[in-house]
């Protein structure tokens, strides 16, 4: 499934800005690329640990995360959830997505 979402500068994103919005960069991807995207699972030293299906839908369903990006609110299934795991853990990084446990 495809979203549209924006990336805020605090993202700090790579890659080409569409400065139709002013400081918003507007993308269009699955909901791993935003998540990806806009780093909102990076956490200190660059630990990137994904949540469990209940909390990444409570995020999700937000919106927001803030200073990162902005989506319209969305509430994913067990499937879905697998789905966006499995793409985060494939993403090679030199310190790769994990789960949480």
């Amino acid at each position: 499934m495809k979203i549209e979402y924006y990336l805020l500068p605090e993202a700090d994103y790579k890659g080409q800005y569409d400065r139709k919005e002013g400081h918003f960069i507007i993308k269009t991807g699955t909901i791993a690329d935003m998540i990806h995207d806009s780093k909102m699972l990076w956490g200190f030293d660059f630990d990137k640990c994904i949540p469990s299906y209940e909390r990444l839908n409570d995020i999700l369903k937000e919106g927001y995360f803030q200073r990162l990006a902005e989506w319209e609110p969305i509430e994913i299934d067990r499937e879905e959830y697998n789905t966006i795991v499995e793409m985060l853990l494939d993403i090679q990084m030199d310190r790769p997505y994990r789960v949480e446990m």
